[in-house]
């Protein structure tokens, strides 16, 4: 039979050693220099993994652990605490993201609106759909 330290000495060590985590998790990020070549050439295994994650029922294992009103109140607290400092930092990323989206949309001729809902969503719509799946396939997004 294996010993270990028990769950309370387990968690108690893992609450001591992430307390001071985030300034070695910066020096990570900070020392490693190609991070996007790395995950490109795992592509193959990326997939593989979601192919065995997908066979074996993974996710809805992993979900069914979970009660509604325990992920209710994880993420309203977690979720709600973290929400806008997440937001103030991503506002620079959203701008750059957003930007060239506009710039498609905004490129798009559209006819007048008419007194016809469904004849504006296929005339007024579908354009600017059309338009931004086009750029994504391009590229360009």
């Amino acid at each position: 039979m294996v010993k270990t330290k028990g769950i309370d000495r387990a968690t108690s060590n893992w609450k001591a050693g992430v307390a001071g985590a985030s300034g070695r998790y910066t020096e990570g990020i900070n020392a490693t220099n190609d991070w996007q070549e790395k995950a490109m050439a795992a592509e193959e295994s990326y997939a593989t993994g979601i192919q065995q994650a997908v066979a074996n029922r993974s996710r809805e294992k992993g979900l069914s652990k979970v009660s509604n009103s325990e992920w209710k109140s994880k993420t309203a607290t977690k979720g709600g605490q973290r929400w806008m400092p997440g937001v103030n930092a991503a506002e620079a990323d959203y701008r750059k993201g957003l930007a060239p989206v506009l710039v498609i949309i905004e490129g798009v001729s559209l006819p007048p609106r008419t007194n016809d809902a469904a004849a504006n969503v296929a005339a007024r719509v579908t354009p600017i759909a059309v338009a931004l799946q086009n750029a994504k396939r391009e590229g360009r997004l």
